[in-house]
């Protein structure tokens, strides 16, 4: 393709940028995914290039395989100890052989170079990478890509992994953007497994293989215009699996062991508890646009969620912080109503990220007494001192738990899931342009609050004839919610041929509220039914190594794990050189390429977004477009959808039930006489409140229950309050929704 199709050039010189193309295709069984990516480059210039492209990698995918080709020439790879894969690329530039590097700059970002490109040349780099995929709430696995790599912010000379190569001396440095992702292939297997496939992003295509084993999802269109993110319902997802794949006969290392996954999305009986909830959300400037709006009305959703008896702040920050309140005050209307005001004014206009003081300010309060304190971080970058950050949660973990939300593709995992690790929480992540948004994640992440964690968890893998080393990880398994899956890996130190006949089982054991649990699952080595890929072996590998690296192994213990097992690691890079002879020094410099992150198909402003600024007024003029028509920019359906939505919830009281009022038949649709005459008795006094709460609650089951996990919390604290109330006999609750259900439709 070329570059002029993409539109790449650079933003200084207009020259096409070196970097073509993206391919993606992933395969993916249960909570695992394979991923190749191929970057295709061409030297359209006279000069020989090296081009060095960074991008965000989730921190539960590894690098663990890298070819090349030059001109249709083979480049060998190999995995090299940091130090000596460096030197390896540099002698080879110096030589004048092509080369490429892959390193990791930190935990989630990762550098690919590629060096002495001669002049009108083509070359490919195919990465294989593994990664463990999350879950939604409801069980469905969850497979996310990036359409393109979105940027934090990081200007020229910062000491960020993402900032842009400064130019030194005479070395010419040119600056463009990587292109979107053109082609994405998904194959997904065990087939007869699968309930169903759906993507909240974009139109699919399944089609199942002669065999039935195989689904294979395709994008509709060329080009990804926005992330991309599948769902996977499997039918017996609340039943705890063991898969078992062989080790490689012809090695003699990491490898050669058979390897053991155990897994399972927990259900487990669980009781709710009093606590402190304190929301804090970013405001800096790169939440500008959808972001902060996004925040907006989540924040409005969670006020309403709220269990009452509690107690709650909120915090925005940015270069500074802004607590809404000194300290925390009771979930009382008064106090609610000073947080929506609050929301309705939140910009995104306080500079740049820094969680560090709104967390300490915080932590150095005393908890509520007798509440458990449940912090809330929604960001969507990264900060310079993520481990500052995680070590204050993490020695506070004793009396409060951080949940975060990371949005968009720029949204740092080794902070966002850092974060969640050391305060005992839950990690959710947010893609651009996803139908389930921030809102959903949010309202997830209160649900895993307000009920107690099992602790203490841990795994045993035990064996019925002998004694077999396991080497298991991760070490230590965090606090366990509903609705969280649990993975952990075992490689059994022992042959293939050894382990014929062996049978064992996987034994699970926690904690839950002072009760201990247990249960356990079988597995038989001698069973034919092992996967047939290394991803098992990789993943367990890339879990210990990060086990280690956590807690300050020796390294040459890691780097030694990190060759015998192909996965990348912070001390091992990996680096191919052209192994074609061809060693020619170019009389010309070479010059530079740094291929950022870009914005390309991202929705920094939304185009349906209202021309007020604030919460409030958008919420005054939305009703103004429902019942008047004078709303200037019509917002598109989706958006029009979720207007409404926030309508109905603004409008609920925080003990659950609505006023009867002109505001709520505006919302309905419906004039407020019809809505009293469609009544099943007198609409006066508390009937009027528990006719306007049930056709509240009627509307949102009847018109958003596409959206029910959203307004899940909210909707039965008002069914609570409507069975707290009492009817005008013979009248029953079941004939006023009935009744609610005609007029709603």
């Amino acid at each position: 393709m070329e570059a002029s199709v993409l539109g790449l050039v650079s933003g200084e010189t207009k020259s096409p940028v070196p970097l073509q193309s993206v391919v993606v295709e992933a395969n993916i069984n249960l909570y695992t995914a394979q991923l190749s990516s191929t970057l295709s480059y061409y030297n359209d210039s006279e000069c020989p290039i090296e081009a060095v492209f960074r991008l965000i990698l989730e921190q539960s995918y590894a690098v663990v395989g890298l070819k090349a080709s030059i001109d249709g020439r083979s480049v060998t790879a190999e995995i090299l100890d940091r130090e000596s894969a460096a030197q390896n690329y540099n002698d080879s530039l110096t030589s004048g052989q092509t080369a490429a590097l892959v390193e990791e700059k930190t935990e989630d970002v990762l550098s690919v170079s590629l060096g002495n490109l001669p002049p009108h040349s083509k070359a490919e780099i195919y990465l294989r990478l593994v990664g463990e995929l999350n879950t939604e709430s409801d069980g469905r696995v969850r497979f996310s890509l990036p359409a393109v790599f979105k940027p934090r912010y990081t200007p020229l000379g910062s000491s960020e992994p993402l900032a842009p190569i400064p130019s030194s001396g005479s070395e010419q440095i040119e600056y463009a953007t990587v292109p979107a992702v053109n082609t994405c292939t998904l194959v997904i297997d065990n087939a007869k497994d699968i309930a169903g496939i759906t993507s909240p992003t974009h139109d699919i295509q399944l089609v199942t293989n002669s065999s039935g084993d195989k689904i294979t999802v395709s994008v509709c269109g060329k080009e990804l215009k926005q992330d991309l993110v599948v769902l996977i319902q499997h039918k017996e997802m609340h039943k705890p699996k063991v898969t078992l794949e062989d080790g490689d006969r012809s090695t003699n290392d990491f490898m050669s062991h058979p390897a053991i996954m155990f897994s399972f999305f927990p259900e487990f009986p669980c009781e709710d508890m009093k606590c402190e909830f304190v929301f804090v959300v970013d405001q800096s400037g790169s939440m500008e646009g959808v972001h902060i709006i996004s925040a907006r009305e989540t924040l409005v959703l969670f006020l309403k969620s709220l269990p009452q008896g509690s107690f709650f702040n909120v915090i925005g920050f940015g270069s500074d912080y802004i607590p809404l309140f000194e300290s925390s005050r009771p979930y009382e209307q008064e106090n609610v109503d000073l947080a929506e005001k609050y929301a309705n004014d939140m910009e995104a206009s306080l500079g740049e990220t820094e969680l560090l003081p709104p967390l300490k300010h915080i932590f150095g309060q005393d908890a509520v007494p007798g509440a458990y304190r449940q912090v809330f971080v929604i960001t969507d970058g990264a900060v310079s001192n993520t481990h500052d950050c995680v070590e204050l949660v993490k020695r506070n973990a004793h009396h409060s738990r951080c949940f975060t939300v990371g949005i968009g593709s720029g949204a740092s995992t080794v902070l966002v899931e850092g974060l969640a690790k050391a305060g005992n929480g839950t990690a959710e992540f947010v893609k651009e342009g996803e139908k389930t948004g921030m809102q959903a994640k949010v309202i997830r992440s209160l649900k895993c609050a307000m009920q107690p964690a099992v602790t203490n968890p841990s795994v045993e893998f035990r064996h019925n004839t002998r004694s077999v080393y396991v080497l298991h990880g991760p070490i230590s398994l965090p606090p366990i919610f509903n609705g969280h899956k649990v993975v952990v890996y075992g490689v059994l130190k022992m042959t293939t041929k050894d382990c014929q006949g062996l049978k064992g089982e996987v034994i699970f054991r926690g904690v839950q509220s002072g009760k201990p649990l247990s249960f356990s699952v079988p597995y038989d080595l001698s069973v034919d039914s092992r996967a047939a890929s290394q991803t098992i072996h990789h993943l367990a590998a890339k879990a210990i190594i990060r086990d280690w690296e956590s807690l300050q192994e020796d390294q040459q213990k890691i780097v030694k794990l990190s060759i015998e097992s192909g996965v990348l690691s912070t001390y091992t890079s990996f680096v191919a050189v052209s192994d074609d002879g061809i060693c020619t020094p170019f009389q010309q410099p070479m010059r530079t390429w740094d291929i950022q992150p870009s914005s390309y198909g991202a929705s920094d402003k939304m185009d349906d977004q209202p021309p007020s600024s604030t919460f409030a007024s958008y919420l005054k003029r939305s009703f103004s477009y429902l019942t008047e028509g004078l709303f200037s920019q019509k917002p598109k359906n989706h958006r029009l959808k979720e207007v409404a939505v926030c309508m109905v919830v603004k409008l609920q009281r925080i003990d659950g039930s609505w006023s009867f009022d002109d505001h709520l038949a505006t919302v309905l649709g419906k004039k407020r006489e019809e809505l009293k005459e469609a009544c099943p008795v007198e609409c006066l006094g508390t009937m009027a409140e528990v006719w306007a709460t049930a056709l509240s609650l009627t509307h949102l089951r009847v018109k958003y229950a596409s959206r029910q996990e959203e307004w899940e919390l909210l909707g039965l604290k008002a069914e609570r309050w409507l069975q707290l109330q009492s009817l005008p006999l013979p009248l029953t609750l079941n004939e006023v929704y009935s009744a609610a259900r005609k007029i709603v439709g």
